[in-house]
């Protein structure tokens, strides 16, 4: 997979931030919390999500055999509009990067159903 394809639900922050966007503080380990979509070993696959400023924030842990990269969650990287759709972007993120491990992929898709799918328990949580 070559893009993320929840990249729709990102809202950019760049113009909000102006030059300072680059600079602008991601939140720290305390602040944020941790979604495993998939761990083997010392392998991993994780979302990471919180709220800076009121927003729903991302950022991704992804650490392989082959390879890894991670980004602790916060405005420069962009926000969203729910905590659902910071986690789906997070997904697509992973789906995207997932170095050719098809546990990861599998992993991945089974939480996008799992968050795409309504639940009649989701009525409730509402009142």
């Amino acid at each position: 997979m070559d893009r993320n394809v929840f990249e729709h639900l990102k809202i950019d922050t760049h113009k909000e931030l102006g030059d300072r966007w680059m600079d602008y503080p991601a939140l720290k380990t305390s602040e944020f919390e941790y979604v495993s979509v998939w761990v083997e070993k010392w392998e991993e696959a994780t979302v990471l999500i919180g709220q800076q400023e009121n927003a729903w924030v991302c950022g991704v842990r992804i650490f392989t055999r082959r390879g890894g990269n991670s980004f602790n969650p916060g405005l420069k990287w962009g926000k969203f509009a729910s905590k659902t759709n910071a986690i789906l972007w997070g997904l697509g993120y992973i789906l995207r990067n997932n170095y050719n491990i098809p546990d990861i992929k599998k992993a991945a898709l089974e939480m996008i159903e799992k968050y795409r799918q309504p639940s009649l328990f989701d009525i409730w949580d509402e009142h």
